[in-house]
């Protein structure tokens, strides 16, 4: 059975109202995105995609501090996703918090995060230490 959710401009299926919600955060619509990414955690809480985004978008407006716990949403949600990952650190790091990002990227480490940008972030978790 296929859920589906009440946007303010249709009935539409979680699947659909993420779609939209990308479309619309590609676009610049960012209030417009983030009311169809809430739309979609409203319907459930625990997805891993439209937590990430939301927190994207949290980061995207300045507002870091905010975005951190959709992150983590999405990586409880689907903890081998080595971009989730790389988005909590770099949220973490524009929050101000290196020491926190140094201990949770040392720990994705160990926990096989690999993939591109990853030794990019290794720099940016160590230059903001010092």
């Amino acid at each position: 059975m296929t859920a589906v959710l009440k946007t303010q401009d249709a009935t539409q299926t979680i699947d659909e109202a993420l779609q939209c919600a990308v479309v619309c955060h590609r676009a610049g619509r960012l209030q417009q995105a983030e009311s169809l990414y809430q739309a979609v955690l409203q319907a459930k809480p625990s997805h891993p995609d439209a937590n990430h985004n939301l927190g994207l978008l949290r980061v995207q407006t300045q507002q870091a501090e905010t975005g951190l716990p959709y992150f983590l949403a999405a990586i409880e949600a689907e903890p081998t996703v080595a971009q989730y990952w790389q988005s909590y650190i770099e949220g973490l790091l524009l929050a101000g918090r290196g020491s926190e990002a140094r201990l949770v990227f040392e720990h994705a480490r160990r926990h096989g995060l690999e993939g591109p940008g990853i030794d990019g972030l290794a720099a940016k978790v160590l230059t903001s230490l010092t």
